[in-house]
């Protein structure tokens, strides 16, 4: 199935920028950032480094790096570029011990088969030309978001691919009709949507269906306009720029500065979060949080209260997520792992817990700031002790287990060490079923109880490690078909690009 902005996401959204920073129109990418200490290359690695990670999977027939040269020729060669960014980008949120790690925990899920599904359509697109790749550019965007830990897309992202489609010709994403126009799909319905590329609104146009040229900002969901300037009226439908908000006295205001004082969040800039009365970067947070230099940061929360005197929500950091090495203290799972214990080689019950931060659905690696929550409510009674301590959930940084009897991160489990059941050895390897002993995940054709080597899946019905079934075959979810559609049982056909 084909969404609104297939090759932009494809290409991005595995990374370490969330989706919601994607933008799908042709304007001008955010500058990006390193936060918390970032900007460590893309193999680096901060602290002990794990043992018993896993190089290479000789089950797996995926070569071990990308090739930026022909990575937008394969999906697979994609994916592998993709997964390779994706890493840098954690080791630079020091939320990853080393790239290899990381790789090696991408590798040993379904991460891969996922990718290749998801990134067939822009390699199709690609191949009949309707979407042109910059290689130098595509090649600086790639080693952005592997370098450094980002808020925001970064420029270099910003116009890597254009299409090669005119205006009037049938597709499928926007990209194909850059830069002059975007697809508009309006009206269109059916699992395989194929729009016209059209050019964008100007001012004064309606926006109702189309979308507006650059610059430009849909009124009231109806007509594109100019965005008003600094000390100009405004409105929830009338947005200010970026480096402005709307004040409540319904006019566009500077942002002030990091560090500056605030009286709300939408006073700072973008990635700050106001905390006791000073715009706080996530750097800043992180200290405030009193999360160590060499450990990763995340998931900063505030808890608001209404003061009396002045009539102003004061929000203190309330909560935060630390990314911690070996020898460390930490809790139990994350991104729903199971925290139990199972008994391994007939001793005391005990193992590790993968704590994977790649995978979580609400980080994805990337800092895309604060959130408040409401919890507190309004507290109309008396004046504040003082800023509460910070909660503060300490997880392992990728290639570390969190040993659920000591709370340590330690290393994981070598291949060889007895196991009753997959958990029990960790995130990179699986339980062999035979030999009662953990190994590499197996190839295609063997029997599998979890994962595969990449880029296999293991048949939820036959337990045998294969490819994605094509369309016609027997299916319980989109996971297990080529084309990520499962209709009625069935493996849905592929969209095919016009």
């Amino acid at each position: 199935m084909f969404g609104s902005c297939t090759f932009a996401r494809a290409f991005l959204a595995l990374l370490v920028i969330p989706a919601s920073l994607i933008a799908c129109t042709n304007a001008p990418a955010g500058a990006g950032g390193g936060t918390n200490g970032g900007g460590a290359g893309p193999g680096a690695g901060t602290g002990t480094p794990p043992a018993n990670v896993p190089a290479s999977n000789p089950n797996s027939p995926l070569p071990v790096s990308a090739n930026l040269a022909t990575a937008t020729q394969t999906a697979e060669g994609l994916c592998l570029a993709l997964m390779d960014a994706n890493c840098g980008g954690q080791v630079a949120c020091k939320k990853a011990a080393t790239k290899v790690a990381c790789l090696a925990l991408k590798a040993t899920q379904r991460n891969v088969a996922d990718c290749i599904a998801s990134v067939g359509p822009a390699i199709e697109m690609v191949k009949k030309g309707t979407v042109k790749i910059d290689q130098a550019k595509f090649t600086a965007c790639y080693s952005a978001i592997g370098s450094m830990c980002l808020t925001q897309s970064p420029a270099a992202c910003a116009d890597f691919a254009t299409g090669g489609r005119k205006l009037g010709d049938p597709c499928v994403d926007s990209t194909e009709c850059k830069p002059a126009g975007f697809c508009d799909k309006a009206g269109v319905g059916g699992q395989c949507q194929v729009g016209k590329c059209t050019v964008y609104a100007k001012a004064g146009e309606s926006c109702d269906t189309a979308k507006c040229a650059a610059g430009l900002t849909c009124k009231d969901g109806k007509v594109c306009a100019v965005p008003p300037k600094a000390g100009e009226a405004c409105d929830m439908e009338l947005s200010c720029d970026a480096s402005q908000y709307c004040s409540a006295a319904k006019v566009c205001t500077v942002r002030v500065a990091a560090g500056g004082a605030c009286k709300t969040g939408l006073e700072c800039p973008s990635g700050a979060q106001c905390v006791s009365g000073t715009c706080h970067t996530m750097d800043q947070l992180k200290a405030l949080a009193g999360v160590a230099p060499s450990e990763g940061f995340s998931n900063p929360s505030t808890s608001c209260k209404l003061d009396k005197e002045t009539n102003a929500f004061v929000c203190t950091l309330k909560s935060a997520t630390a990314y911690v090495g070996k020898g460390s203290p930490c809790v139990g799972a994350l991104s729903g792992e199971s925290s139990g214990s199972t008994a391994s080689g007939g001793g005391a019950a005990r193992r590790p817990v993968a704590t994977d931060a790649a995978s979580s659905t609400k980080d994805a690696g990337s800092e895309a700031g604060p959130s408040a929550s409401a919890d507190a409510g309004v507290d109309g009674g008396g004046e504040p002790s003082g800023p509460p301590p910070v909660n503060v959930t300490r997880i392992c940084k990728i290639g570390f287990l969190c040993d659920t009897v000591t709370k340590v991160c330690v290393d994981p489990p070598p291949v060889g060490a007895a196991c009753e059941v997959t958990l029990a050895c960790g995130p990179y390897l699986t339980c062999d079923a035979a030999t009662k002993a953990c190994a590499l995940p197996p190839g295609a054709g063997k029997p599998c109880d979890k994962d595969c080597a990449a880029p296999f899946t293991c048949d939820a019905t036959t337990q045998v490690c294969g490819a994605r079934k094509d369309a016609g075959k027997a299916c319980t979810s989109g996971d297990e078909c080529a084309s990520d559609s499962c209709k009625s049982k069935l493996c849905a056909a592929a969209c095919a690009v016009p």
